[in-house]
């Protein structure tokens, strides 16, 4: 059969039907995209490949860096759709909907916030945050025998404490460490009397003047503290 105008004589009715083919005007085919990664200033590794092509509204699994894609002086915070994405958008085993077009992810650099336990037990995983950009810290996760932890402090062994636990950090244009700072707490207890005081933690050696009592205890008044409870320090 020739393929456009096609001219005949008939004698009777007749009733013709219109055929379609794959790749003509009219056909049905479903149409797919794609999903490309870009390294976005990567300089070693590998990037992610995936080579499946997705139709509109499937599910896409985000690749793992299986290459070990790298960046000198950056760690790899996840993938985001722009190149110049503050944070990161998706991690390695999201899922993203696929749209109407191909997507790019683009790998998103960071620093690091590695947590030291500076003589205390316990792991905890590093905060990866892009220059700039501000998070809570992540809650101690560390413990230590016989001390109670004061805060984290920018040297293994200063008392000066930088940042109180879970307290709001901006990350600047480099790595950091931070180290868990132990010391000892001072609890107050009503000893009869009803109310809360906040435990002081205190670095041996240091001195400090105690917080005012805000204990009550009715028909008495507050005349001191005492260590064993039946005497005045």
């Amino acid at each position: 059969m020739k393929k456009g105008i096609v001219s005949f004589m008939i004698s009777a009715s007749l009733t013709i039907m219109v055929l379609f083919s794959a790749g003509c005007p009219g056909a049905t085919d479903t149409i797919t995209h794609s999903v490309t990664y870009d390294g976005n200033g990567a300089d070693s590794g590998t990037l992610p490949a995936d080579t499946a092509l997705y139709a509109e509204g499937d599910t896409v699994t985000v690749a793992g860096n299986s290459g070990s894609l790298g960046r000198t002086g950056f760690l790899l915070a996840g993938w985001a759709v722009s190149a110049g994405a503050a944070e990161a958008e998706y991690m390695e085993g999201d899922s993203l909907t696929m749209g109407t077009s191909d997507i790019t992810l683009y790998a998103v650099w960071g620093h690091s916030v590695a947590f030291d336990a500076n003589g205390g037990e316990g792991s905890m995983d590093s905060l990866i945050l892009t220059e700039g950009a501000s998070a809570s810290l992540t809650a101690n996760g560390f413990t230590r025998t016989d001390y109670a932890f004061a805060g984290w402090a920018a040297a293994v062994d200063s008392t000066t404490i930088a940042y109180a636990d879970q307290a709001s950090f901006t990350m600047g244009n480099t790595n950091v460490t931070l180290y868990a700072a132990w010391g000892h707490s001072l609890t107050f207890k009503a000893n009869g009397g009803s109310g809360d005081m906040e435990t002081l933690i205190m670095f041996e050696g240091d001195s400090a003047a105690l917080p005012s009592n805000s204990f009550t205890r009715t028909g008495y008044n507050f005349v001191g503290w005492s260590a064993s409870g039946t005497g005045i320090i």
